[in-house]
């Protein structure tokens, strides 16, 4: 039973390693991307605002 122990242990280390790889993955390729792509100026959604017509409403209603 010793070995499947030490099997479990090495899965487990396995395990986190590849988490804290996900983690530092995150924090230094990301986070950075999604900062700047924050602080680019235009990419807003009011930037491109088009203004709304109703289909099948007239814009001046007859009198």
């Amino acid at each position: 039973m010793k070995r499947f122990s030490k099997r479990f242990k090495a899965l487990r280390y396995l395990w986190h390693g590849i988490a804290k790889l996900g983690e530092v993955a995150f924090f230094l390729l990301l986070l950075p991307l999604i900062l700047i792509g924050a602080l680019l100026p235009g990419r807003s959604a009011d930037a491109n605002k088009t203004p709304k017509t109703a289909v099948g409403n007239p814009a001046q209603p007859r009198p």
